[in-house]
């Protein structure tokens, strides 16, 4: 009779341990993780990276809750260029950067949020149709709030939870990412003007998330990701099929390259 109480007991135990334990515990989704410095000899990392273990001034810290976040700063490497190929547009901007206030922010999967400005942007081969997003001068786009979060490139990655290969899915609750006016009409692409909404998702690779580095490189390829993967509640992959990106009506793709990284210089990485 005393065993039944004793595993009785051990049993409400172990119930009780389960509700308080964080569900990323057990997470399985891509999260941000951060190399902390802390007060001398209470971390257990000797390098501000978070890779040579041992008594020291660095410890590494996980993102585990939508309230911890971490400001960033983002700039172009190389054009950024969106293209509509049946409407014979596109446009290349020189320049990508965040509005105040960009983060990234923890939970389980990683999310980021923040507002992209595009400056030096033209109409390929159309230099006299100007371009720009409502209340800006010619050349300057800035878009909605944008809400992204990361995800697996592949069933198989997210089965490992490979970190190496993850995206960043990006994505927007307004009703476009941004509405782009083009004028005159005469001097643009198929004698088009007015204004046009890109809509949809845009999916992009994570180059080397997993690796603790200052600066992350985010690549938005050529030929568009046109599914990604995530882990379901009960564990198990599910693909994803975001939106197709559009300008206007006509279908589209996002290419460019840029480097990301938190304002206050300190090394990050997925997990």
């Amino acid at each position: 009779m005393r065993s039944t109480k004793i595993l009785g007991l051990c049993f409400i135990a172990v119930l009780a341990m389960s509700a308080v334990v964080s569900p990323s515990a057990w997470a399985k989704n891509p999260r941000w993780a951060i190399c902390n410095e802390v007060a001398a000899g209470t971390g257990h990392f000797t390098d501000s990276q978070c890779k040579n273990a041992g008594t020291g001034n660095f410890e590494k810290k996980e993102l585990l809750s939508t309230s911890e976040t971490k400001e960033i700063s983002v700039t172009a490497k190389g054009a950024q260029e969106l293209k509509a190929p049946t409407i014979n547009t596109t446009i290349k901007c020189t320049e990508v950067s965040v509005k105040a206030g960009a983060v990234i922010r923890g939970g389980e999967p990683g999310t980021d949020k923040e507002s992209l400005i595009y400056k030096g942007c033209e109409v390929e081969g159309f230099p006299e149709c100007e371009v720009k997003s409502a209340g800006q001068l010619n050349g300057t786009i800035e878009t909605e709030a944008l809400e992204s979060k990361l995800g697996y490139k592949t069933e198989k990655q997210e089965i490992e939870e490979n970190q190496e290969d993850t995206v960043t899915v990006f994505k927007t609750s307004a009703a476009a990412f941004v509405v782009i006016e083009l004028s005159p009409a005469a001097k643009c692409p198929l004698k088009t003007a007015g204004k046009f909404k890109v809509t949809g998702e845009v999916v992009c690779e994570n180059v080397e998330g997993g690796v603790h580095l200052v600066s992350h490189e985010l690549h938005c390829p050529k030929t568009a990701l046109t599914e990604y993967w995530e882990q379901t509640a009960e564990q198990k992959p599910h693909k994803v099929e975001p939106e197709k990106l559009r300008l206007g009506v006509a279908a589209a793709s996002y290419v460019g390259q840029s480097v990301i990284k938190l304002s206050d210089g300190q090394d990050w990485w997925i997990v």
